[in-house]
């Protein structure tokens, strides 16, 4: 009833409240991610109202209470990519090499004329960066769903190692779209992946595309140490810098 999910809502607020003000006591420098789930039965402005309610409720009563804490929420469901987009945000969030490669990304898609690309963490479709424009819901969700078909398939037709199908790394795709737009799904490591959208003009850049993806590849391993692969992956080339 109405009723007994309000007084749902206000107990599992304050047990919130007082959990996020125990955390900022024992150590002031903690920075807090709230997640509302099971919100696919609210519409958009619901979800947004509901949003804006918890984060105005904890801001409260946390300067009530003398407490400087960050603090985002994100609305959530596992009917949509939802719960991956604010996962994405959370791991962003520690990932000391985000400037780093969110300037790589950019760096890719400025040379290489694309629109939008993520580094993906192709085990949990966690995007580990992305490029600094605006992140598109449908974009990413397109993305998303690239990385679960080419996984899928790799793992079934791929050639079989330890864990009994083709690592994600080992798989790449090129997808075309409708509107013209080609996905482009690269190996980049052990587990990441770069999922970039481009428009139909790169078809003719071939080469140039492949050149690229192996400098930005070799930029990742570099801030990254721990996706380098045992060895080279196919087609890839020595360090460099994307070429215009």
């Amino acid at each position: 009833t109405p009723g007994a999910q309000q007084e749902d809502y206000a107990e599992a607020l304050s047990s919130l409240q007082a959990g996020v003000a125990l955390a900022a006591r024992a150590n002031p420098s903690v920075q807090v991610e709230v997640l509302v789930h099971k919100a696919d039965t609210l519409g958009d402005e619901v979800k947004f109202d509901a949003q804006r309610d918890v984060h105005e409720a904890m801001t409260v009563e946390l300067a009530a209470a003398r407490l400087a804490v960050p603090l985002r929420v994100f609305v959530t469901s596992i009917y949509d990519h939802s719960v991956y987009e604010a996962l994405s945000k959370v791991v962003q969030r520690v990932n000391r090499q985000l400037p780093l490669l969110q300037s790589a990304l950019d760096h890719l898609l400025s040379k290489s004329v694309g629109d939008q690309a993520f580094l993906v963490d192709a085990l949990s479709k966690l995007y580990v960066a992305s490029d600094s424009s605006p992140v598109d819901g449908p974009t990413y969700e397109l993305c998303s769903d690239v990385v679960d078909v080419v996984v899928d398939v790799g793992h079934i037709y791929g050639a079989r190692g330890a864990e009994g199908g083709a690592a994600p790394a080992e798989s790449g795709a090129v997808i075309g779209l409708s509107n013209g737009s080609l996905v482009h799904l690269q190996p980049v490591g052990r587990h990441t992946v770069l999922v970039a959208v481009m428009g139909d003009r790169v078809r003719r850049r071939a080469g140039l595309l492949s050149a690229n993806f192996c400098a930005f590849r070799e930029t990742v391993r570099a801030l990254m140490p721990q996706e380098r692969a045992p060895g080279p992956a196919p087609g890839e080339g020595s360090p460099g810098t994307p070429r215009a």
